[in-house]
């Protein structure tokens, strides 16, 4: 007999995902912040995320910008991306 679990967040998928599977993670955010580096520790050390900075080319904004486009993974590498830590 299987029994059924239940989690406290209903609203909320459970973090078992399964192969190759996106479900339950944020794909795309926009956050605006006024001081960059405050804005990278923030979300480099609380949350253990990676930041990289976009390109031109990317962003629209030119290299030196003091609020430069960034790139943030927030979970799991995928196989065409090596994050600098390991998605949780």
């Amino acid at each position: 007999m299987t029994t059924k679990t239940t989690y406290p967040n209903t609203g909320r998928a459970p973090k078992k995902f399964t192969a190759k599977s996106l479900h339950g993670r944020t794909r795309l955010m926009f956050v605006t912040y006024k001081e960059l580096r405050r804005f990278q520790n923030f979300c480099i050390h609380v949350f253990g995320w990676d930041m990289i900075e976009t390109p031109e080319a990317a962003s629209g904004k030119p290299a030196g910008d003091p609020h430069p486009g960034m790139l943030i993974a927030t979970g799991p590498a995928q196989y065409d991306y090596e994050a600098l830590r390991r998605g949780i």
